[in-house]
């Protein structure tokens, strides 16, 4: 599975001018990237000032774009990241209106007051059951090994979650590794998950290869990285996926598709 995050919360048009920003920029990277093999696309939107939001309305104007362009040929998971901006329970709200097919979860975002606990974990749980695929986001090891618990106490709402496993921080420039990998890969429950990976800076290429040998599945774009191997910048996000598919080995999985991952993960439950 290839996922493409092709802006991110934080980057600009004075980080790259072709940043899609606009839900007409993203449609026509949209079409791009399904010719390009991506299955999943990481949907983060902008206000009118060009920052960060999470409100309803700019994630419905996104999605009819990108959907009039390439109708069912892709996933569009919104994501619910806070950037300081909203606090937990926005984060479940815009949610609970959106109704998005899939949406990214950061476990250390909302599950950071105690307080809040109970009612995060009954959101969890209800994704599933009303046709919501939930990817958890996790930034080390002892998260991880947290989700793990939530999961054997059923507090998931399936036996076999997804999670995004992240190497790297955008925040403090810190280009992802291999070994960042290797301790995720060390974990004895990661087989209990459909895992992905996003690696932050240059290495995002190699590191992601190397997941991919390991049984991942990867999640590639602008939001983590703006280079090609080569050192010289992309034109666009299409540019890093042809460059990631064009070096996957001759003997890998073909690429899933989106109609394949429908199946697998979004069996709806509940109509209401």
């Amino acid at each position: 599975m290839i996922m493409s995050a092709p802006n991110g919360a934080r980057r600009s048009h004075t980080d790259h001018p072709a940043l899609p920003l606009t839900p007409k920029a993203l449609a026509r990277d949209a079409v791009q990237l399904v010719e390009a093999g991506v299955s999943v696309l990481h949907l983060h939107v902008r206000d009118h000032a060009g920052q960060h939001s999470l409100a309803p309305d700019h994630y419905r104007q996104a999605i009819n774009a990108i959907r009039a362009e390439v109708g069912e040929n892709l996933i569009l998971q919104i994501t619910t990241e806070a950037v300081g901006r909203y606090s937990p329970q926005e984060q479940m709200s815009v949610v609970e209106t959106v109704r998005p097919e899939a949406v990214s979860l950061a476990l250390r975002e909302l599950l950071q007051a105690p307080e809040l606990e109970p009612e995060v974990l009954r959101f969890f749980s209800r994704l599933p059951q009303q046709g919501c695929w939930p990817q958890f986001i996790v930034y080390t090891p002892t998260e991880l090994k947290l989700l793990e618990r939530l999961r054997q106490r059923g507090d998931l709402g399936t036996d076999q979650p997804s999670c995004l496993l992240v190497l790297g921080r955008y925040s403090d420039q810190l280009t992802g590794t291999e070994e960042e990998l290797d301790a995720f890969l060390q974990q004895p429950c990661l087989p209990h998950y459909h895992w992905s990976a996003c690696c932050f800076g240059r290495t995002e290429q190699s590191v992601l290869l190397a997941a991919v040998r390991q049984g991942g599945h990867v999640r590639l774009g602008f939001e983590n990285n703006l280079e090609l191997p080569t050192g010289e910048q992309a034109t666009n996000n299409t540019a890093l996926i042809n460059a990631f598919v064009q070096a996957l080995p001759t003997d890998s999985s073909p690429l899933a598709q989106a109609k394949d991952l429908r199946a697998q993960f979004l069996s709806k439950t509940d109509a209401t």
